[in-house]
């Protein structure tokens, strides 16, 4: 019985627009949103499919941010708490270097003009791979 009527609840602040409002309320002044790969459009998911994401779902998450955000590089961040028309800032970083987000990733950040950083192991050049990509199951999947 208390499920329905929180249920209740949450549709008429929802619908009455407090919920929005509040959203707006708390939305943050900065955020770094982190990726790992970017899988060329036409190839599988494979490996820790967790850590990698569709190229063309990319671009419409950057399609999105760029409507709403101030994408800003990362050593911009933290300049000022939001940017002058009050919009949340991103920046967009990249752990590990795959390929894909340096093929598909820079060409989709590229074509809407938006900065990003990439965090590059030297160690891993050059090499087989990551550890938690070779161990996912055939087909890929969390590990």
């Amino acid at each position: 019985m208390a499920t329905g009527w929180k249920r209740g609840v949450e549709s008429l602040l929802v619908v009455s627009g407090v919920a929005a409002a509040l959203a707006r309320l708390q939305r943050p002044a900065a955020a770094v949103l982190a990726y790992h790969n970017i899988v060329p459009s036409g190839e599988p998911l494979a490996g820790d499919v967790s850590l990698h994401v569709n190229q063309r779902v990319f671009g419409e998450q950057l399609d999105y941010l760029a409507e709403r955000c101030d994408v800003v590089p990362l050593d911009q961040l933290t300049s000022s708490a939001a940017g002058p028309n009050g919009r949340t800032r991103v920046a967009i970083t990249f752990d590990d270097a795959y390929l894909g987000t340096m093929t598909a990733g820079l060409e989709e950040l590229k074509r809407r003009g938006l900065p990003a950083t990439v965090f590059v192991p030297p160690g891993a050049l050059g090499g087989e791979g990551f550890w938690w990509d070779r161990l996912a199951p055939p087909g890929g999947g969390p590990l």
